[in-house]
């Protein structure tokens, strides 16, 4: 509306514009506030995790790793040495935590897969991946060469002992014959190659020493006396996923079954829980857990097997694929929970909060 005051035009808002305006500036506002709150939300988790109240029950969310449209982030893999030096790994990201936020660490280098981590009480890091392992000798990452004879090495598992010597697993490709085992030995100066020829994907290994180390996969369970590599024989059928034991009489491989060694023999153990897992680890004999497929995870005491696994409607959109417990308890899962049209994923980072 326009008024006039001595022959000059004047636009005086009327009380419908006015109205308008303060809509306007409302909407603005609302706006401001809720992407602070997000943002504070986004801090929040990646600082504490959350406070037990999430939909996933006691796992509470630690760090998304997000992409674009139909990109898929996977987490295979997390290992530390206390609450703040904790590294994940998986797809071509590496993320680390140092007991006050999650971190991905940006760098063009890790272009490949990334499957497995280990990291040592010097803060070495060591990457599984393929046809190399990433190394971080406490202040910048470099490519190890390895010594084999394929076209194509894929390495699912590495764990190290405290001396310095590292062992990697998982298979070779060859274009011209059929693949076989990779077994890689790194004794602090150079990589030799162990593998011992036999038709079979490896996807862990874990140890007490540089002469008694396991690698677990589809041929079952390998043991290394420091001399040479022989299959074990545990009395049970099936393959193999992870393996982690709390000491040389007290060791776990899991898979599509569960087996736990016992001063000198094995045996399958039934948790009460029908699917299968891909993670072990634990604190102590009386502290281990497992973790696998939909979210599920169990945990036992010392007395019994405790299901444990994700609450939450839609968790069979979610794989556990590895888990790690820190030396006070607190328990880390990584893994991916698929979207609503279950075409792309998100790796993401858990914690157990129900202690």
């Amino acid at each position: 509306m326009t008024i006039s005051d001595d022959n000059v035009g004047v636009d005086v808002p009327t009380s419908k514009h006015m109205f308008v305006d303060l809509l306007y500036c409302l909407n603005m506002r609302i706006r401001f506030i809720l992407s602070v709150f997000v943002y504070l939300s986004f801090v929040y988790i990646n600082v504490n995790c959350s406070n037990g109240n999430t939909s996933d029950g006691c796992w509470d969310t630690c760090h998304s790793i997000y992409g674009d449209d139909y990109d898929e982030h996977h987490l295979h893999g997390i290992h530390g040495i206390a609450d703040d030096h904790i590294y994940a790994v998986g797809s071509d990201t590496i993320v680390h935590y140092n007991g006050e936020y999650w971190d991905v660490l940006e760098s063009t280098q890790f272009k490949r897969t990334l499957y497995d981590v280990w990291t040592n009480a010097n803060k070495e890091v060591f990457v599984a991946s393929v046809n190399t392992v990433y190394h971080n000798n406490g202040s910048a990452w470099s490519e190890m060469n390895l010594e084999h004879d394929a076209d194509e090495v894929n390495i699912f598992g590495i764990w190290g002992t405290g001396g310095g010597e590292i062992f990697a697993v998982g298979s070779k490709f060859y274009f011209s014959r059929s693949d076989t085992d990779y077994i890689g030995y790194y004794d602090g100066f150079e990589w030799r190659d162990q593998s011992t020829g036999i038709n079979c994907t490896l996807s862990d290994v874990w140890g007490t020493s540089k002469s008694n180390v396991y690698a677990v996969g589809e041929c079952g369970i390998l043991h290394y006396n420091g001399l040479i590599w022989e299959s074990v024989q545990t009395g049970t059928q099936g393959s193999y996923i992870g393996i982690w034991g709390s000491s040389e009489s007290d060791i776990y491989a899991v898979g599509g079954s569960v087996t736990h060694y016992s001063i000198d023999s094995w045996e399958e153990v039934d948790t009460g829980m029908e699917t299968g897992f891909g993670g072990v680890s634990g604190n102590s004999a009386n502290n281990v857990f497992l973790v696998g497929w939909r979210g599920v995870a169990a945990n036992y005491n010392g007395e019994e097997w405790i299901d444990v696994s994700v609450r939450e409607k839609d968790r069979e959109r979610i794989l556990l694929s590895d888990v790690w417990l820190s030396p006070d308890g607190s328990v880390y899962a990584v893994g991916f929970r698929y979207n609503v049209n279950a075409i792309d994923s998100y790796g993401t980072i858990w914690k157990y909060s129900c202690r």
